[in-house]
């Protein structure tokens, strides 16, 4: 699927998009975006479809024989949202064990009125 730069349309794809143009399969290459949570495969890179439109490159391209071998998961995001997920239950369960260990304080309304015994005179 991946060939060296050999032949001469070759070297006009590599004039075009640089020494590192390679040739695919013209089934094979795929117009992917990853997703949140994967990452481009080492199948990214810069193409011309072979045979068919010899020249032509196809930057930012995946070359692969599956479309699912283009991404991978992100290991460093996904741990990153568990780690997350985890955090954030951990502080919600400290939380509601400080609310439950100290009880708060009850208002019990104005204190009670003191009964008057003596009248005094001004």
């Amino acid at each position: 699927y991946q060939n060296e730069v050999k032949t001469r349309s070759d070297q006009d794809c590599a004039l075009s998009c640089g020494w590192d143009c390679k040739s695919c399969d013209a089934d094979d290459m795929w117009d992917v975006k990853c997703g949140a949570f994967s990452k481009e495969s080492n199948k990214f890179g810069k193409w011309y479809a072979y045979p068919g439109l010899s020249g032509v490159c196809h930057k930012d391209t995946c070359c692969a024989s599956d479309k699912e071998d283009c991404c991978e998961p992100d290991a460093g995001k996904i741990a990153g949202l568990v780690c997350g997920i985890i955090a954030f239950f951990c502080i919600v369960g400290v939380a509601i064990f400080i609310m439950k260990k100290k009880p708060l304080p009850q208002d019990d309304g104005p204190p009670p009125l003191k009964e008057i015994t003596e009248m005094t005179k001004v």
